[in-house]
Parts: C-alpha cells; structure tokens; sequence
C-alpha cells in the first residue's frame, strides 16, 4: 500500500513538474542571448524547448522566423510555431497569426482566419489585437463593414498609449473627422489626434496641423498649424514637410521665404511624394537659379542633418 502511494505522489510530481516546463519560460540562458543580440544561439537553444510543447518558447521562435531574426525569414516557418502557441492563448502569437492570414505571410490570405485570431487576442486585452479587429470591421474584412463594432474595439485599444493604442486613437480622429459611425466632429477628432500626437506619432501630429491650418472645428491659426508641422517635417514626414514649404511660399504663420519653402517642398519630393514633385517642378519655373542653387543647398543640409535644425 505503501509503495503504490509513493508510486502515486511521484506521478503527481512528475505530472506538475511537466506541466511546468510547458507553461514556464525558456531558460535563462536564452533570456540573455536574446538580450546580447545573438539570436542565433537562442534560435539553436529554443527549438528543443518548443518542440516540448513549451508556449513561450515556441512563440519566441515562430517570432524569430517571422522577422528574420538568427535566421532567414521564413512565415511559413513562422506560422508553424506561431499556430502551437497562438493554440495554447498567447496573444501575441494570436495576433502574428491573424497578420499572417490578413496578408497572406506563409499562409493562403483568408480574412475570416485572421479575425478569428485576432479576436482571440482582442478578448484577452491585447491592444493591439483590438485595434486590427476594429480594423477588420472598419474596412468589411473577414466580417460585415460595421463602424459601430470598430468604434467599440478602437475605443478600447485607445486607453493604451502603445503602438496599437496610438493608431486606434488616430483611425477615432479619422472617423470622426468624415463622419463614419458617428456625426462628423472636428473637436473629437482634434481631441485624438492630439492624444497620438502627445504619444509620439508623426502622422497624428501632421493631422493636428492640418486641422488648425484649415480651421476645422477651431479657428484657423496658421501659426499654430505650422508648429505642428514642423514637429511631423523634422521626422521626415512628407505632408508635413509640403504644409511647412507652403506656409513659406505663402507667407502663412511665417516670413515669405520661397528659398526655404522650396528647400522643404524638395525634400518631400526627394522621399518619393507624388504632390511634392508636382509643386517642385511648378516651383522651378519661378525662382532665379541663384535662389535654386541656394535652396538646394539647404536641402542637402538639411537632409545631413536628418531634418533637424533646418529652420
């Protein structure tokens, strides 16, 4: 009797102690070869791991193949270990499985799939699995187009100051600015483009410019659209750097200068911007080739500079 209850706690033990090295996360040794950067001895040390069913270390690894990290980039790769902990509720792995469907990354593209997915994640609080869900209901993909149910999920997703956070604040400003699902509000959408701006984003911060420059909802202040402009010019925000060129150009909010408004017009052009290329051949035609030389001398400055200081 005594053996058979010896026998019977040292599967119990054994049971927990299994249960255990799959819920537990991979080894301290991985931990710090992720963190120096040698992703390749981590790819080495996790396979092992995640072939023990481990959540964490199979979602580390399909994260590895996904980005191309100690190894090739390889999704179909990815989506393999992806799936198995995505199975066990990691929500990122949830949410990297609903990317891989919704752009056909190692998998054939089905919209329905990647809500699935992305739901799972959205359910468990994972910000940004809320914000591609009210995505996929903004946009009628994988689901019916229905504003009511993206304004739900980018509601929640905005009381995070994180990436997807950031963007759900900006796609309520979007919505509120053309009035989908909801009036069209000018001060609401001021109201979240501000709060992503306030968290960093460079598009957030060209919108809040545009709004004062057009006078959308608030009283037109050219001086204070051209402040936000900058903020966006400086990290090579293309609309951002056509709105300050225009604001020289036309002296709006600042001293006429058709030098500097073509320098910064140039550098939009420079990044690929259709309109900016449009306006810059238009601008040649109207300056002396002293002030184009000076103009693209600036730019050049001012590209060497990444943008900052060009003022």
């Amino acid at each position: 009797m005594k053996r058979l209850l010896l026998a019977a706690i040292a599967a119990l033990i054994a049971l927990i102690l299994g249960v255990g090295a799959t819920l537990a996360g991979p080894s301290d040794d991985v931990r710090a070869a992720l963190l120096r950067g040698d992703h390749a001895s981590a790819l080495r040390m996790l396979l092992p791991i995640a072939q023990s069913g481990n959540a964490q270390a199979q979602e580390d690894l399909g994260e590895m193949f996904w980005f191309g990290r100690g190894t090739m980039r390889d999704h179909a790769e990815a989506v393999k270990w992806l799936s198995l902990s995505a199975a066990q509720g990691m929500a990122k792995s949830q949410i990297l499985m609903g990317d891989a469907h919704a752009f056909g990354q190692g998998v054939l593209r089905d919209y329905s799939e990647a809500v699935k997915w992305y739901r799972q994640a959205a359910e468990q609080g994972a910000v940004l699995g809320q914000f591609r869900l009210g995505s996929m209901y903004a946009n009628g993909r994988g689901v019916p187009q229905v504003y009511a149910e993206a304004l739900k999920w980018y509601r929640l997703a905005a009381q995070s100051p994180n990436v997807g956070g950031t963007k759900a604040q900006i796609e309520l400003g979007a919505m509120y600015a053309a009035g989908r699902g909801v009036p069209r509000d000018y001060v609401e959408a001021l109201r979240w483009f501000r709060l992503a701006a306030e968290n960093g984003d460079v598009d957030a911060l060209q919108r809040v410019g545009s709004i004062h420059a057009n006078g959308l909802g608030v009283p037109q202040d050219h001086v204070e659209a051209l402040k936000w402009y900058r903020l966006a010019a400086e990290r090579g925000h293309t609309l951002a750097q056509i709105g300050v060129g225009s604001a020289y150009l036309s002296g709006k909010g600042v001293r006429t200068d058709h030098v500097r408004g073509y320098m910064w017009v140039d550098l939009a052009a420079a990044a690929g911007d259709a309109e900016a290329e449009k306006i810059r051949e238009r601008l040649v035609k109207t300056l002396t080739p002293t002030q184009l030389a000076a103009a693209k001398r600036l730019a050049q400055e001012c590209q060497e500079r990444k943008f900052k200081g060009c003022d």
